[in-house]
């Protein structure tokens, strides 16, 4: 009886295995049905929301109120799966759901949400006026706010071991570099990364956070300068400073000064090579940024003193009340991973007016660029 067969859509019938995956925006572990899920209220506004680790990071379709139920990943009722998606009414309200989201795209219905590591590493910033304070102290207060029940920070909304390892450890340098002790939040922080650093290497390759093997590295060194109890002889450490020397190994330093360059997104991570600061601020995007990296730009301002730096990092401050996202702005980079989902799942050709418009806004965007008046010197890293 094909009603009563159930199937795991991790089994080895392709073909059930693919219907739901083809149905489906992704955002690292999180799934969110789009095309297979009908709302009773079509008129409700969607908006696209980019979930903000430097991590790959997915698109993902969601109401303002309330959300899309998540998806079980467990087993599927084949028959009463194709029964829900093969009325065409149905199919025509997902559809006309996705395309008033993609309507919302450059109307700043967009946004990031705030990365504990970026927000961290703009906490760092000292007094520019040469006082003993930070330059942002309302970065200070997020971290102090935003600290995780288990001691970690990063997002709440899913657990990557990598992603919260990487924002534990700035925001505790953070924290003990401007000795805050409320709520023993350097304590609490510093126990979770040593509960937690054999985890490290369990996690798959394809999730780890851009720059992760450049940037850690740098952070332990500033804990340790800060006498932090972390476990630094850890043999999981070895491979990641391994993979550091192998991915600086790649790019001269002199090509890292000439012509803008993937690593520029994790320069924070290089300061203890022998950088010539205000060669590299040539290398700055219009709006002010390094790579549209808060923490890059953070680090930048650091040596430099640079306003255009400074800008950049106050409007985002003000933006995101107190932190900031992982990279802004976001303009570009929603628009290609827009028409790139779309294609990607199969469903473009109920979208090609859409992807059209969006293909249309980047030549634009890019044409402008070429001639240094575009919103974006380069395209903002996507996270992975």
């Amino acid at each position: 009886n094909k009603a009563s067969t159930r199937v795991n859509t991790r089994g080895r019938n392709k073909e059930t295995q693919r219907r739901p995956r083809m149905l489906t925006f992704t955002a690292a572990l999180r799934h969110v049905p789009v095309l297979d899920q009908p709302t009773a209220e079509p008129w409700r506004r969607l908006s696209l929301h980019l979930h903000s680790q430097r991590r790959p990071c997915g698109l993902v379709l969601i109401s303002k109120s309330p959300s899309y139920p998540e998806v079980d990943l467990g087993e599927w009722k084949v028959d009463e799966y194709r029964q829900r998606t093969d009325e065409p009414s149905e199919m025509r309200q997902m559809i006309d759901a996705i395309r008033t989201a993609l309507a919302s795209l450059g109307d700043d219905e967009t946004s990031m949400s705030v990365s504990a590591y970026d927000t961290a590493l703009v906490a760092l910033v000292k007094n520019l006026d040469g006082g003993d304070g930070p330059q942002f102290p309302s970065c200070i207060d997020w971290i102090v706010q935003n600290q995780l029940p288990d001691g970690s920070w990063g997002d709440p909304a899913f657990f990557m071991v990598q992603d919260r390892m990487i924002s534990t450890l700035a925001c505790v340098v953070a924290v003990k570099s401007w000795n805050i002790d409320s709520d023993n939040l350097c304590d609490r922080g510093v126990l979770f990364i040593k509960e937690n650093m054999s985890r490290l290497v369990e996690e798959e390759q394809d999730w780890m956070p851009c720059g992760f093997e450049i940037n850690f590295p740098a952070l332990l060194e500033k804990a340790k300068d800060l006498d932090l109890d972390i476990p630094y002889d850890d043999p999981v450490l070895e491979e990641i400073y391994a993979k550091r020397n192998l991915k600086l190994s790649k790019i001269p330093l002199d090509v890292l000064h000439a012509i803008p360059t993937t690593l520029l997104f994790s320069v924070e991570g290089m300061v203890d090579l022998p950088l010539d600061w205000e060669t590299l601020l040539r290398l700055r995007c219009p709006d002010g940024s390094f790579h549209s990296s808060p923490a890059a730009t953070a680090a930048a301002l650091s040596h430099t003193g640079d306003k255009e730096c400074h800008a950049f990092l106050d409007r985002l401050i003000q933006k995101f009340e107190g932190g900031v996202p992982c990279s802004h702005s976001m303009d570009t980079f929603e628009q290609l991973w827009v028409v790139d989902r779309l294609m990607r799942l199969g469903i473009s050709r109920h979208f090609t007016s859409e992807i059209q418009q969006c293909l249309e806004f980047i030549y634009s965007e890019q044409a402008l660029d070429s001639k240094g008046t575009g919103s974006q010197h380069a395209l903002p890293n996507p996270g992975y």
